[in-house]
């Protein structure tokens, strides 16, 4: 066997070793306190792109103007049932307990009832 070709595999293999151990102490120093997305360098380490590539979609004009003309749809019926329920009622005022209709400031103030 070539002893050249045995020293290089045992590079290599100690590089790897090194790499694991450089990572299993990134680990363990931040292995209480991270929240959220891991790092970039864990991502790779993962074997993994950080960033996949994403497909776009294509769709055709007949498909968009569907979809528009049922969205124009959603938002009048969102639109309808929300005057549905806001019906102006006539403007209310609170006086000494009692609630009185009014339609302006200049109404006499109600007489509170004696208990």
């Amino acid at each position: 066997m070539d002893i050249l070709k045995i020293i290089a595999e045992l590079h290599a293999e100690r590089a790897a070793i090194d790499e694991a151990l450089l990572t299993l102490q990134r680990l363990a120093r931040t292995r209480g306190n991270r929240r959220g997305r891991p790092p970039a360098w864990m991502a790779l380490v993962r074997g993994s792109s950080p960033s996949p590539e994403r497909r776009t979609r294509t769709l055709s004009a007949e498909t968009r103007k569907r979809m528009a003309e049922a969205q124009k749809r959603r938002w009048a019926a969102y639109r309808k049932a929300k005057e549905a329920k806001t019906i102006p009622a006539p403007a209310r005022r609170m006086v000494r307990g009692i609630v009185r209709a009014c339609t302006d400031i200049s109404c006499p103030p109600a007489k509170a009832p004696l208990h």
